[in-house]
């Protein structure tokens, strides 16, 4: 298994974004662990190929090791392909799962209300939308049909920009643009005069890395996993100011084992969860400033202006009515979430 994460430079560089998710595999579930003559020794984990490094490392070392030490386990780490992750949880050989919610709306759609999607809450409204109030009976429903339970770890946050080959000064400079984005938004870009591509991170870093692509309209920095130093030279890097996703780091425990291994342990796997909490949380509040510097001495960072952003903040609405109109539980989720206290913070859709 393949242990190994990415150099110091690209931990640094990297976008603060991630959720961390966990549930047990086959009938081995966590009552197996480090007791008895059959139980389990190793606690898998994947990560997935998304996430840059820097907020992999710190799930491991702030959450994932105590968590194995608490459970007399060793840790084994390895990085997955991200659409592989949650297709089978009950056949795959790991055991947790580190990702990001809204990594998976393309398997159903109620993810992005979980993740950093949709846009708008600030660190303390998004903690409060997960922890308490409907937000948590929404999640808790949500992940209940796949069998898991969600504990939410930590919030952090990060700058919404994209990565561009053109100027963007205008709303005129966008047309005739090549974009990559969401499939939703594609109508209405469309409209606008721009070539619009669905295409992933790593797509769209080599699309824009060979000139294929004018833009890549992107939530985080996390394409510049895929993007090496000397492609960067022709690019510009565009934030949103005052803008902020609200990414979150939780766990999804196999619901039929939780309550048990709580029991068993007597309290200490709650404890390990509540010091990652903190651990985690402290760690991006540490580092999220160095991060943000680092990439604006990688980059040629730019702000987007004011006419520029308002091209953006349209199509975004489209994109949770689309989600409503396919599932009845993301409907009943965005009702909820639109009238959460002090949902428009930050708000861009």
């Amino acid at each position: 298994m393949n242990n190994r994460f990415l150099g110091r430079r690209d931990f640094l560089r990297t976008a603060l974004l991630g959720t961390i998710s966990a549930a047990a595999s086959g009938q081995r579930g966590l009552l197996d662990f480090g007791r008895g003559a059959g139980a389990k020794k190793e606690l898998r984990v994947a990560i997935s190929d998304w996430l840059p490094s820097f907020l992999a490392d710190g799930i491991r070392h702030s959450y994932l090791a105590p968590l194995s030490t608490a459970l007399g386990v060793e840790l084994i780490v390895s990085r997955v392909p991200n659409h592989e992750m949650l297709l089978n949880i009950p056949a795959s050989p790991y055991d947790l799962y580190v990702t990001s919610a809204s990594f998976h709306s393309w398997l159903h759609n109620e993810h992005v209300f979980f993740g950093p999607l949709p846009y708008g809450l600030s660190r303390e409204a998004k903690t409060a939308w997960l922890v308490s109030h409907e937000g948590r009976r929404l999640q808790e429903e949500f992940f209940g049909h796949m069998g898991l339970t969600p504990h939410v770890l930590g919030v952090g946050s990060d700058v919404v920009g994209c990565f561009s080959r053109r100027e963007l000064l205008t709303p005129e400079s966008l047309k005739n643009a090549s974009i990559a984005n969401r499939d939703a938004r594609s109508q209405w870009f469309r409209g606008q005069g721009m070539r619009v591509q669905a295409l992933l991170p790593k797509q769209q870093a080599d699309a824009l890395s060979s000139g294929q692509l004018d833009l890549s309209e992107i939530l985080s920095p996390s394409v510049s996993n895929f993007l090496g130093p000397k492609n960067l030279t022709d690019l510009s890097y565009y934030i949103f100011p005052h803008v902020k996703t609200a990414p979150t780091v939780f766990a999804l425990w196999k619901t039929d084992h939780l309550a048990e291994l709580a029991r068993r342990e007597g309290g200490r796997i709650e404890r390990v969860r509540n010091d990652a909490l903190e651990a985690v949380s402290r760690q991006w509040l540490d580092h999220e400033e160095r991060g943000l510097r680092m990439i604006s001495a990688s980059y040629n960072v730019k702000v987007m202006p004011d006419e520029i952003i308002e091209v953006f903040r349209k199509p975004a609405m489209t994109y949770r009515q689309s989600l409503m109109r396919r599932s009845p539980l993301a409907w009943r989720i965005n009702h909820v979430y639109e009238r959460f206290p002090h949902s428009i913070q930050g708000l861009i859709a």
